[in-house]
This record gives C-alpha cells, sequence and structure tokens, in this order.
C-alpha cells in the first residue's frame, strides 16, 4: 500500500509542491480525521453515559419529592378536614353541655351557676324554633350570595330556605292544611302532630327537649357562615328512640321522598362502652322503623341511617361517613362530618351531629390545590375502601381515574401501612402498578405525639401519575416548585 502511495504521489509529472502535499499532507489529513471522529465518538458515549446517569439521578429524586409532596398535599387537605371535624366536635360539646344528667329538664347538673342563687343554671334563656313548613323566608334571588355566600344553588330552592333561624324537626310534623302531594302534607296530620311537648303524635315522648335546644341555632348558624362548603348543619337527638333535629338553615322538608331505614337492632346489639349497656332499650328501639321499611321523609330518624350509626360506634372524636347520597337530593353525593355526643354524667347516648359537604365540593377542592398536570389524587375512606373525592378523568390531562386501578384489598393494606409510616424514619418510595406510580400518605386530623397511641386517621390521599413522568427532563423541576406551592395552601 506504501509503494502505490508513493507511487501515486511522486509520479515525476505531478509539481514538486504537488507531490509534497500530495505525500505529506494527506497523512496528515487522515490522521486529523481519525481523531477527530474518534472524539466525536467518545463524546457522544459520554455524554450518553452522563444523560443515563443523570436521568436514573433525576427520577430517584423526583420519586421522593413526589412523595413529599404527596405529604404535603395530605396536610393541606387535612387542614380543610380539620376545619370541619373542628366544628362537629365544638358543637358535640355545646349540647353535651345542655342535656346533662338524668334529670336533664330541670338543669339540676348544667355545668353552670347563677352567681345570685348559687344554683345550675344555663345562661342562654329558652329560644322557640318553628317548624320547618312555616319558615321566615328571607332568601331571593336578589339576595342569595348575602345569605348563602357561593354555595351553589342547586342544592337549596329560594321558596324554600331561610337562613333567619334554624328548624325544630320531629317525625309526623306537618302541615295540616297540606293536601296529598304537596312536601308539607303527611297522612291524618292535625294540630297534634306539630305539638313540640310530645314531638307530635308518631312517636310521642313528653319532653321538655324542645325548651333546652332552640339556642343551638345561635352557634350553627355563625359555623355555617364561616364555611361556604357546608350544605347543612344540625344536631339529631335520639330522644328515648323517637327522633328530633335542630337543623341550620331552615329547610322545608320533602314529605314526597322516601328512604329505606337500616333499622335500630344495632342499638341493641352494642354495647355503650359508658354505660356497659346497650346504647338503647327494647322499648325506645321499638320507636325507630324495621330495617329495609320505605320511610316518608317526614318520619326521618337519623338513628335508622348509616351515617349516624357509623357515628355512634366510632367511639372518641370526630367521625367522616362513607360518601352516600341525600335522602332529599337523590342526585347530591354528600359526606358527613360528625361527632356523637354522650351525656357527661350518665354516659347515655343523646345525639348525633351533622355537617353536611357534597362530594362534588371536594372534586373541585382538589383541582385548586393539585397542581400537577398529569397527577390524579383521591381520597379514600380510612376504615374501608370508599372513595371520597377524585380529581377524575375530567380533569385535564388525567390518565386514569383512582378505582380504574383495581386495587386489591391486600394493596389498599399495604398502602395505609405505607401511608402510617410517615411520621417514622424510614424513607418510603412510590409504588408501581400498570404503568402507574401511587404515592400515598395519611390525614391525620392532629399529628400524634409519642404519648399518644390511639390518634384517629381519617383519610388517606392517594397520587398517581404516568411512569413516563418522571423520565421527561423538566418533571423534577416541576415537582419541586409545585412542592414549595402546595405548602403554601397550608
Amino acid at each position: 500500500m506504501n509503494c502505490r502511495l508513493l507511487s501515486y504521489c511522486l509520479q515525476p509529472k505531478f509539481s514538486l509542491r504537488y507531490q509534497l502535499w500530495a505525500s505529506f499532507g494527506s497523512i496528515s489529513f487522515i490522521a486529523i480525521l481519525f481523531v477527530l471522529l474518534l472524539s466525536i465518538s467518545i463524546l457522544i458515549t459520554a455524554g450518553n453515559i452522563v444523560e443515563a446517569d443523570v436521568k436514573i439521578s433525576m427520577a430517584a429524586q423526583s420519586r421522593t419529592t413526589l412523595q413529599r409532596y404527596t405529604e404535603l398535599l395530605a396536610d393541606t387537605c387535612s387542614k380543610k378536614f380539620e376545619r370541619l371535624t373542628g366544628a362537629v366536635s365544638l358543637i358535640a360539646e355545646v349540647t353535651a353541655d345542655r342535656i346533662v344528667g338524668n334529670n336533664w329538664e330541670f338543669d339540676s347538673e348544667v355545668p353552670f351557676t347563677d352567681m345570685i342563687t348559687n344554683t345550675s343554671l344555663f345562661p342562654i334563656a329558652p329560644v322557640s324554633l318553628p317548624p320547618d313548613w312555616n319558615l321566615t323566608k328571607n332568601v331571593n334571588e336578589e339576595n342569595y350570595l348575602e345569605h348563602l355566600q357561593e354555595r351553589r344553588k342547586t342544592w337549596y330552592n329560594h321558596e324554600e330556605i331561610s337562613t333567619a333561624h334554624a328548624t325544630f324537626r320531629f317525625q309526623g310534623q306537618c302541615d295540616p292544611a297540606a293536601e296529598e302531594g304537596d312536601k308539607t302534607y303527611f297522612e291524618n296530620c292535625t294540630e297534634l302532630n306539630n305539638n313540640v311537648a310530645t314531638c307530635g303524635i308518631v312517636n310521642p315522648v313528653k319532653s321538655r327537649l324542645h325548651e333546652k335546644v332552640g339556642f343551638l341555632q345561635y352557634i350553627l348558624k355563625p359555623i355555617f357562615e364561616t364555611d361556604d362548603s357546608i350544605k347543612q348543619i344540625g344536631v339529631h337527638f335520639f330522644n328515648e328512640g323517637a327522633g328530633a333535629a335542630v337543623v341550620y338553615p331552615a329547610q322545608t322538608i320533602d314529605g314526597t321522598v322516601s328512604y329505606k331505614s337500616i333499622g335500630c337492632d344495632w342499638m341493641l346489639n352494642n354495647t355503650n362502652p359508658r354505660t356497659g349497656k346497650p346504647f338503647a332499650t327494647r322499648e325506645q328501639v321499638k320507636r325507630c322503623h324495621n330495617a329495609g321499611e320505605d320511610v316518608p321523609g317526614r318520619a326521618y330518624n337519623a338513628f335508622e341511617r348509616e351515617w349516624c350509626r357509623d357515628q355512634v360506634l366510632h367511639g372518641i372524636g370526630p367521625h367522616v361517613s362513607t360518601p352516600y347520597f341525600d335522602v332529599f337530593q337523590k342526585d347530591l353525593k354528600t359526606i358527613t362530618f360528625g361527632q356523637a355526643v354522650f351525656d357527661r354524667v350518665a354516659g347515655n347516648l343523646i345525639a348525633c351531629t351533622l355537617i353536611d359537604v357534597s362530594t362534588a365540593y371536594f372534586n373541585e377542592w382538589l383541582k385548586e390545590v393539585v397542581l400537577l398536570e398529569d397527577a390524579n389524587a383521591a381520597i379514600f375512606n380510612w376504615e374501608n375502601e370508599d372513595l371520597i373525592a377524585s380529581l377524575g378523568v375530567n380533569r385535564r390531562n388525567a390518565h386514569v381515574e383512582a378505582n380504574h386501578l383495581s386495587i386489591t384489598g391486600e394493596e389498599y393494606q399495604n398502602m395505609k401501612s405505607h401511608a402510617n409510616e410517615r411520621y417514622g424514619t424510614a424513607t418510603r418510595e412510590p409504588w408501581e402498578k400498570n404503568q402507574y406510580l401511587i404515592t400515598a400518605s395519611s390525614m391525620i386530623l392532629v399529628p400524634p405525639t409519642e404519648s399518644d397511641e390511639n390518634y384517629k386517621v381519617v383519610a388517606i390521599l392517594m397520587m398517581i401519575v404516568p411512569k413516563n413522568f418522571l423520565t421527561k427532563a423538566d418533571r423534577h423541576k416541576v415537582v419541586y416548585n409545585q412542592t414549595v406551592n402546595s405548602a403554601i395552601y397550608m
């Protein structure tokens, strides 16, 4: 080959300059070209190695940041829940201050003392509340925002709601002048149906309950006005099994609808830990409707409903119900925040408390606080697999509905274990399923201390992102920035 090259470069017909350039210049050019190509190849290989390492490092750091984002978001959601559970705890405490001891009708054991007579005396005078069918109407199209703020108009009928007062409800309450088919109609209705001294004639119980609980409207009204997520707020009294309630805002009950009773046998089959006896006697349970019975709206008894039963059996502290459809608005799915009320002295069951919030409200609220476009978020009831709220498929770029992942019971329990260790020292990694990354964090109303082993976890929050979310070059920066932004909501 050298001979051929020399014979080509040193031909007598070429000039001396050309022969020098062809011999020495071509060799240099080939050498330089070889070195250049080798260098480019090395740079490309090194770049690919560095890029792969950076992607692995970025993905690992993003996974950690994503878990931290989930924890911050769970804390944000917990604050929202805490406002509502704090409100029902306040209502429960005030109610327990009013109904105290076996002689509660005479105020002999209320925790207040009259400075003059030095006897027990409740400091607020009795207040008489009207029935639901005889409201002082004060809401119309012009002043709707003034009275109900930004609450959805579909929640209420302007002609059948009042914020001027609460109502005192009991079974069989009705308008004697109403005709069959009217909302205020009840079969064979007379003035006796509205006798507050016996809470009507369907299940008469002679007591002074109506005199004692009217003041609650002064507690319910400001709570209602401070949070526009609240649809309805109230206290449903056991009332010897017959039921009675103070509800705000005042609304006319629709007597044309019905609900299916779960009965009250659960009160016989479970023991009140404060008394060591069943929650109710057989005589009291007989005042409830039978399980499976269709009950008209004007015979409503909260103790025949799942949300009240679960609240009583929950034990100490606030309870968040499983989502369910409202009795009086069949298309409205709600969650009830509440806390059962027990007599401080006798230990008897007094009432269930209620703050109703639409699940649609939480869905909309999640859209405000979840800032990652490719992510979906879902809140599940801690005690079961019921979905409380989710961004769902209506969210832009959302890839999956939470319950479309087909999470098994075992996986859900593992997820709960994963979420509940957020206060531990171990670093938790997102878990994978069906091409998605899932992070989870428990929603604890009051973070536990070292000495508190009985803290309550009310819900679990899941974040769901596609696996390729972490492989995109700009995702780590986005996750980090949105984590910081999410913390602002707290």
